[in-house]
């Protein structure tokens, strides 16, 4: 499984961030100026994770695109996860964050270092307070 993920150094996290930022910024790109709607870009975005996610299992080592593929998407599925639960169902955001952990434990479990949650609860409560603001 170790030799599915790069090492974690410090360029790790810069790339991991920047992906996470560019993911995020997609999806809302598309759900909210393209018109496709949170639930749309949901499933979208899911299937394409649905998809990443049996190719960095069935991969015996690692490589780049399918891994930084995973990363990115786990963290925006998990945005937009969390985007429909608070808005659509009205769940609040502490629950969300009482959650992440365990969700960020399970994606690790992959090979993707995810922690999607904990990321989209900020992105949830940025969302929020544009929205009220």
């Amino acid at each position: 499984m170790l030799n599915k993920v790069p090492e974690v150094t410090v360029y790790f996290w810069i790339i991991k961030i920047l992906c996470t930022t560019v993911g995020e910024s997609f999806a809302d790109y598309i759900n909210e100026t393209l018109g496709v709607g949170l639930t749309n870009t949901t499933l979208i975005f899911s299937a394409a994770l649905i998809a990443v996610g049996i190719a960095q299992f069935r991969v015996r080592r690692y490589i780049p695109g399918i891994y930084w593929s995973a990363v990115v998407l786990i963290s925006v599925v998990g945005t937009l996860l969390t985007d429909n639960l608070t808005d659509g169902h009205n769940v609040p955001l502490w629950i969300s964050t009482t959650v992440s952990p365990g969700c960020s434990s399970s994606s690790s479990v992959s090979g993707t270092h995810g922690n999607a949650l904990c990321r989209s609860t900020r992105s949830s409560r940025h969302r929020v307070s544009r929205s009220t603001g």
